[in-house]
């Protein structure tokens, strides 16, 4: 059992270094008046010119926090693990937030994104050789090893929940929420991972400015970059974490198909949208008013009220498929099955939802 000292120690170290970090980002974007979103009354609400600099802020608190624990580490931290590929990480995330900046600036086409997501997985898996390598038993056939295809259904996969994070970042807290839920409970599955730990308290500063805390005039926006750097984080740390599908350098024991409920709410808007806007003959990645989160905008709710209800939701269900995976440990297609199940559900809920929406 980890020093619960020292796991809030690293929280506080890591959210103190975020609310600076976010603080002196946000005094320089306005002043250089750079990454700044202005609101459109379209698909952007808020009240005045925003910066999109939060996702830079999460990341230079984590170097920082890094940078101090390994400094004044002891024997306990010792016990603490980094992820295969640390370094690798570091860097493709901060080159996804360069890459996804300009996105922020020039508004960067579906597939230029497509393609720059890809790259930045690509690269990954080069330099560390961590990839999903089988399939857990999904339909009571037994585990499917995928050899080298499992590279480039890794990238759809990390690819996929990028653009699934980046989705649900349309309201204050969401898309930050989500992950942090994802992360607590990863945390929890596999409580020696200093990774999950940093980047909940960089999260969690940047929740203070993201959710108005310090004052409304000081809210900041994880913007593009920041979005897409939270998909990456939690698709890399889901796949180093799961025990049934890295067969060579996973550092966890949580079932990949746990990881699914962990990121239901972002996974299952996404495929969603994907689908309905197909239907539409739309491009199924380009910017629109048809998320969930404006269904129920439209239905009346808040956007406090929706941020409370995704966070809520999201924590629920994750905590689920955790209690799935312990009852069923020997037989994941079960909890499989409940989340294909539950995902028809949730298709067929939004679709009433914003069928009613139309008609009124």
């Amino acid at each position: 059992m980890l020093n619960l000292e020292l796991i809030f120690s690293i929280l506080l170290i890591s959210a103190t270094f975020s609310a600076i970090a976010n603080a002196i980002l946000r005094k320089f974007s306005k002043s250089w008046s750079f990454l700044i979103d202005l609101p459109d009354d379209v698909r952007k609400f808020h009240a005045q010119p925003t910066p999109l600099i939060g996702g830079f802020g999460i990341f230079f608190s984590m170097c920082a926090s890094f940078f101090v624990l390994n400094t004044f580490s002891n024997s306990e931290m010792e016990r603490l693990v980094y992820p295969i590929g640390f370094i690798q990480f570091m860097l493709g995330s901060f080159g996804c937030l360069l890459i996804f900046m300009l996105d922020d600036i020039f508004s960067i086409s579906a597939k230029m994104r497509l393609l720059l997501q890809s790259l930045i997985m690509l690269g990954l898996i080069m330099s560390t050789g961590t990839y999903i390598m089988q399939l857990p038993d999904l339909l009571s056939l037994g585990p499917i090893n995928l050899g080298y295809f499992g590279i480039p259904f890794t990238i759809f996969c990390c690819v996929g929940l990028m653009n699934a994070f980046n989705m649900i970042d349309g309201l204050n807290g969401l898309c930050a929420s989500v992950a942090l839920n994802a992360l607590l409970l990863l945390f929890l599955d596999n409580p020696s991972t200093i990774f999950t730990i940093v980047l909940m308290g960089a999260i969690a500063g940047f929740l203070f400015y993201n959710l108005g805390f310090f004052g409304k005039k000081r809210t900041i926006f994880l913007g593009d970059s920041g979005s897409n750097f939270l998909g990456l984080s939690i698709a890399v740390f889901c796949i180093v974490l799961a025990d049934d599908i890295n067969t060579t350098n996973y550092l966890g024991s949580t079932s990949a198909v746990t990881m699914l409920w962990l990121v239901a709410i972002p996974l299952w808007d996404c495929i969603r949208l994907i689908l309905s806007r197909l239907a539409a003959n739309k491009l199924p990645f380009s910017p629109g008013r048809d998320h969930f989160h404006h269904i129920l905008l439209d239905r009346g709710l808040t956007s406090n009220e929706i941020y409370r209800v995704y966070t809520l939701v999201s924590l629920i269900i994750g905590v689920f498929g955790i209690i799935l995976e312990r009852i069923y440990h020997d037989t994941p297609y079960v909890s499989f099955y409940c989340f294909v199940f539950f995902s028809f559900i949730y298709l067929i809920l939004c679709s009433k939802l914003n069928i009613k929406n139309e008609n009124s």
